[in-house]
């Protein structure tokens, strides 16, 4: 699989879409052989604001951002950093995006 270019249909949804770009150009100004990197979109809702309680659960999305069934999208810092550490042991995405989210 290729370099996945921001404009590509398989580009974050448009809220992401200024850091996309920004990885997009360091990316191409890497040498291939030197990083094997993709983009992981945390839920809209995420961060110190909203720092949830671990469930031990996610989802995951390489089409569009994770939401619930009321259009939520949200996920606690445990639950994104156990979705972190488990996309880098068995990696599911090269050079794409992950989005992750309850």
């Amino acid at each position: 699989m290729g370099l996945v270019r921001p404009t590509q249909p398989t580009s974050p949804p448009g809220s992401f879409r200024a850091p996309r770009l920004t990885h997009g150009r360091w990316s191409c100004s890497t040498p291939h052989q030197a990083a094997s990197i993709g983009y992981f979109v945390p839920a809209a809702d995420f961060g110190p604001h909203h720092p949830g309680v671990r469930t031990g659960s996610y989802r995951t999305s390489t089409t569009a951002q994770v939401t619930d069934e009321e259009g939520r999208s949200v996920i606690g810092v445990e639950d994104y950093a156990i979705a972190f550490a488990d996309e880098l042991d068995k990696p599911s995405t090269h050079r794409g995006w992950l989005a992750v989210g309850y």
